[in-house]
């Protein structure tokens, strides 16, 4: 179901006065968040900086953790405004730095842990590290991020995941409360939500009691102009997983914003979109439709 609002927008004071009175979420909540889907070319790193930077518009305390060492997320991020840094999540997993000391302020409510290519290593020092330090137990894995993350002070925490289900991925994943798993409405779309459900099941499974995330699908690039994109929601809506009332429709304003590494204009149908799933996210949804 194809689903747009118009739009509302909320200053800091009015969001926190409204989810600090009975909302669905309460200021300090701490959520953790992987946006995810090992299926590459779907729009997850997009996905995941415009949400964030919504939500720190609205005066969420909002950290992006960048796991991709194509670090996509950081280059939009730092470039465009000439950001350094010094430490990425690489540094920190080596216990070269601390955790704090890896995060890039972007703006008064968005930081960032950076990424560059170095960080494919993490998948390697992971490995070398299994019956040793950080890998001794799976329950040493099971808690390893979310140990590093319990200190520090966000509203949200969202992983922007690599595209693969690797040692790295497995590792953020098992620290989230909530999984996105971002899909176009296209051929073989379901292949890879498919893929990774298995994945988070199996390790729901291994990993009994502590790990248990929601899992909701965002259909992403949806146009209403083309027949087969509802076909291929079918598709998706029959392999069990909870989709978000909110899609994200095709834009070209999207690959702009790509290229130029800069936020979304807020007239754009993407910006429109985007706000809508923060609203449904932080349940800002309910004081728009009543």
């Amino acid at each position: 179901k194809v689903k747009s609002r118009n739009q509302k927008f909320f200053s800091p004071m009015a969001t926190r006065k409204i989810l600090g009175t009975g909302g669905a979420l309460t200021y300090g909540t701490k959520r953790i968040i992987g946006i995810a889907n090992n299926k590459g070319g779907v729009g997850k790193t997009t996905t995941t900086v415009n949400i964030a930077l919504k939500l720190a518009s609205l005066g969420f305390k909002t950290l992006i953790i960048d796991n991709d060492p194509q670090a996509n997320a950081t280059s939009f991020l730092t470039k465009k405004n000439d950001i350094k840094f010094e430490h990425t999540l690489l540094n920190v997993v080596k216990e070269q730095c601390k955790v704090e000391d890896s995060i890039v302020q972007i703006n008064e409510c968005l930081d960032l842990i950076p990424s560059r290519l170095t960080n494919e290593e993490i998948n390697f020092f992971l490995q070398t590290q299994s019956g040793q330090g950080l890998g001794a137990s799976k329950y040493r894995i099971e808690t390893y991020y979310k140990k590093m993350l319990e200190k520090l002070d966000y509203d949200f925490i969202i992983w922007d995941m690599n595209p693969s289900w690797s040692m790295q991925t497995k590792y953020a994943l098992l620290s989230c409360d909530e999984v996105i798993i971002v899909a176009n409405l296209e051929e073989f779309a379901t292949e890879g939500i498919d893929s990774s459900k298995t994945v988070i099941t199996q390790a729901v499974k291994e990993f009994e009691g502590t790990f248990d995330p929601e899992v909701k699908v965002l259909l992403n690039r949806v146009d209403k102009r083309i027949k087969t994109s509802f076909a291929y929601a079918e598709e998706i809506n029959d392999l069990g997983l909870e989709v978000f009332d909110t899609t994200i429709r095709t834009d070209i304003e999207i690959p702009k914003s790509q290229k130029e590494r800069v936020a979304l204009p807020m007239k754009s149908r993407a910006y429109e979109d985007i706000s809508n799933l923060v609203y449904e996210l932080t349940g800002l949804d309910e004081v728009i439709n009543h």
